[in-house]
């Protein structure tokens, strides 16, 4: 698989996980409370995993939820989970 095609795989899905967390974050809230209680380690974990999650689906032929909801995929998110927390302390 052409490395061009991964790389676009990954930028597009970092950008579809973007997408959907800050939706997500402001389907469920008020205007005036807009970025009140915004989780910057979860939307860092949604973002860079939906990217690598994508990457890896793009390398291996499949379809992304085959990645995400097997060992790997569990494997990239606790992993992000806890690289968040030594980042954003």
């Amino acid at each position: 698989m052409p490395l061009e095609e991964v790389l676009v795989s990954i930028g597009s899905a970092a950008l579809a996980g973007g997408l959907f967390g800050l939706v997500g974050y402001f389907k469920n809230k008020k205007q005036e409370e807009a970025f009140e209680g915004f989780d910057a380690k979860a939307f860092f974990v949604s973002v860079v995993g939906s990217a690598v999650v994508g990457g890896i689906a793009s390398y291996m032929g499949v379809a992304p939820d085959v990645v995400s909801s097997g060992a790997i995929g569990i494997a990239v998110f606790q992993g992000l989970r806890k690289l968040a927390e030594a980042i954003f302390k």
